[in-house]
């Protein structure tokens, strides 16, 4: 009878620790779930998400979280465009094959999608395989057949890579490349080129006042707010294509003022503002990964570019 009772005590603890393991394996699973969830770009502060798909034809997606309208706007695979960060003229289709090469794939893409479209890009969607685009004289298939081909397969079936790995993202954006109908709205900008010694150079004024509106961020549009960039000589490249995206989310670069000479830029960029501004500044942050600070100035939001920043979109 003891030996009875003394494995009958050992099942009880062995249960209770088993239960133990359990419990501590499902709270790990739904803190990981939770942040997963903080972090994710579709439940932040961001009132439109813009993707870039660097699939067979190129395209950006851009979704309206306040409408559910989704925008696509897609692009001729052969055009030539600048690469920010110092890397040249380069034709889009071969942009994966120069991150592969560099290995800064997404960094690499993001940025040359923001050059086409003219507002931040918060992820990429690429082959794991493919590296270049091949020009495609012989298709007949146009671009919005091509889409719904594209989501009809699914893009867990294409072989893609993502530059998130966040599970809701990744869920969301499943979701909203199937879209219903009406609530798409597709651009072709493939012929939006100036044409030069044979090659298809991008030409982002004309596509700029054509999809202006489209992609701001409502909140900003509202907001009393000038932003004004400040930087050196050296970084007023890089401060004009910051503009041109900060102009893309629908608020207005004032000046882009050029520092003393002898200042020396730091290395992390700053957003300065009066805490009215908490909005922008936030999002600013977010989108350049800078740091805010409040001013006690009002009217302005101080964009100080720092040496990595500038390196990046120079």
């Amino acid at each position: 009878m003891g030996w009875f009772k003394k494995q009958k005590t050992n099942s009880h603890f062995s249960s209770r620790r088993n239960w133990g393991y359990l419990l501590f394996g499902v709270a790990i699973v739904g803190f990981f779930l939770f942040l997963q969830y903080r972090q994710s770009l579709f439940f932040t502060r961001r009132e439109n998400i813009t993707v870039g798909f660097f699939l067979e034809k190129p395209f950006v997606l851009s979704y309206s979280r306040q409408t559910g309208f989704v925008h696509l706007v897609s692009y001729d695979s052969q055009i030539m465009l600048n690469v920010s960060g110092g890397y040249g003229m380069y034709k889009l289709g071969s942009l994966n094959l120069l991150g592969r090469i560099e290995k800064k794939r997404s960094a690499i893409l993001i940025k040359s999608f923001q050059e086409l479209i003219g507002v931040p890009v918060d992820l990429v969607v690429y082959p794991k395989k493919a590296l270049v685009l091949e020009d495609e004289k012989g298709s007949e298939e146009g671009f919005n057949d091509y889409f719904f081909r594209l989501r009809q397969k699914g893009l867990n079936r294409l072989g893609v890579a993502y530059s998130t790995h966040n599970i809701f993202d990744l869920y969301m954006l499943q979701r909203i490349v199937n879209t219903r109908v009406d609530k798409l709205i597709l651009t072709n900008a493939a012929n939006e080129y100036l044409e030069s010694d044979g090659n298809k150079y991008y030409n982002p004024e004309k596509l700029d006042n054509r999809l202006k509106g489209f992609f701001y961020q409502p909140k900003l549009t509202a907001s009393h707010g000038r932003v004004v960039i400040l930087t050196t000589k050296a970084g007023y490249k890089a401060a004009r294509r910051i503009a041109r995206l900060i102009e893309g989310m629908g608020i207005k670069v004032q000046e882009i003022n050029l520092l003393k000479a002898s200042t020396n830029l730091k290395e992390e960029c700053f957003i300065e503002s009066h805490k009215v501004f908490g909005y922008e500044a936030r999002l600013f942050a977010d989108y350049f990964q800078c740091r805010s600070k409040n001013t006690d100035e009002k009217g302005v939001i101080y964009f100080r570019l720092g040496k990595l920043l500038v390196n990046d979109y120079n």
